[in-house]
């Protein structure tokens, strides 16, 4: 009896061990989920994302969508990503817009304003309500609030208050412009008074890393995971 307890208890442990190693190494892991791909317009980007990430976006109750502030072509991705998402188990139930981000009340007249840097902790309240009540979220927010690679972020804060089942239930996409037309800062030496640089600089690498790349069509990008549930999709194209 003794013996069979301990061969379970030793299963459990490396099992245990074997998952921990995976979670470390997924999140340290980038994962590309759209090659460098070019795009007619904003709609072909949105249905490109939520082709790509249809089970993923299944498999979470809360997606907080980053946005470039004052990029009203990234709020049209948005818009044209709830429509692509309207089938049941992927339609969203309730939508929250940061107030600040110019242009959102005209685009999503049906959101509801919610400062998540200024209320983190009434986020957080809410969040939990709607985890018991298993509706599903957006929360659209500027892409510096959103995207976990800036570690102590609102959202980064936030994750950290919930408990870790739910903190799993969350997930981020955001859209980066990169090249010329980012407005995120990159400080290599010094003091990074903004705390952009995680983001900007990995923007900036992007933009080198992709300015050899054929630009076509109206847009381009690419859609990298990093981490176990942060998306960026790094984009070329028009602002408006």
């Amino acid at each position: 009896m003794f013996k069979k307890l301990y061969i379970s208890f030793l299963i459990l442990s490396v099992l245990a061990g074997f998952i921990y190693i995976l979670q470390i190494g997924l999140q340290e892991k980038t994962i590309s989920k759209i090659k460098w791909s070019h795009f007619n317009d904003s709609r072909e980007v949105a249905e490109s994302i939520a082709n790509r990430l249809r089970q993923e976006t299944k498999d979470h109750q809360v997606i907080m969508f980053g946005v470039d502030p004052g990029n009203l072509n990234h709020l049209k991705i948005v818009k044209s990503w709830l429509e692509f998402n309207k089938s049941p188990g992927w339609n969203i139930d309730l939508i929250y817009i940061e107030p600040a981000l110019s242009g959102g009340k005209e685009m999503f007249p049906q959101a509801t304003p919610i400062d998540i840097r200024e209320f983190e902790d009434k986020t957080v309240g809410l969040l939990n309500d709607f985890f018991e009540s298993k509706k599903r979220i957006l929360i659209i927010a500027p892409h510096i609030y959103v995207s976990q690679f800036i570690k102590e972020n609102p959202v980064s804060r936030i994750l950290k208050k919930l408990k870790p089942a739910q903190s799993q239930l969350v997930m981020g996409i955001s859209l980066i412009p990169i090249l010329s037309e980012s407005s995120l800062t990159c400080v290599s030496a010094g003091v990074d008074y903004t705390g952009q640089s995680p983001l900007g600089c990995l923007a900036q690498e992007k933009s080198f890393f992709y300015q050899k790349k054929k630009f076509e069509k109206n847009m381009s990008g690419a859609l990298d995971q990093y981490g176990l549930n942060d998306y960026l999709f790094f984009l070329k194209g028009n602002q408006n």
